[in-house]
């Protein structure tokens, strides 16, 4: 038997068969309108078939570009970690009238 990936929309249909204790037509016929899963629930992305004017997918062309310009020069977000190196124009300066930890050691 082959390994089938479980994708992120299939979990949730499988959670919402669940809920619906398996049975298919209770998950169509789903009225809790209100849970964060229901567009979700027939096991269809439904933010997949919109469909993108030229101007909507040059802009996306542009952003997905961008991004992946700003992980190859940042190899650790690439990695998952969302980490930003530092420069030291970036360093949080310290706030003015900070007195050292030894005046209130006494």
């Amino acid at each position: 038997m082959e390994d089938k990936k479980l994708t992120p929309v299939k979990a949730i249909r499988l959670k919402c068969l669940d809920c619906c204790a398996g049975q298919v037509n209770e998950v169509k016929m789903c009225e809790v309108t209100n849970c964060s899963l229901h567009r979700f629930r027939l096991g269809k992305n439904p933010n997949i078939n919109k469909v993108m004017s030229d101007e909507e997918r040059e802009a996306c062309r542009e952003r997905l570009l961008r991004a992946r310009v700003n992980r190859e020069q940042n190899p650790m977000e690439r990695l998952g970690y969302g980490f930003k190196p530092q420069t030291p124009k970036e360093q949080v300066p310290k706030p003015e009238g900070m007195k050292p930890l030894a005046q209130f050691t006494k």
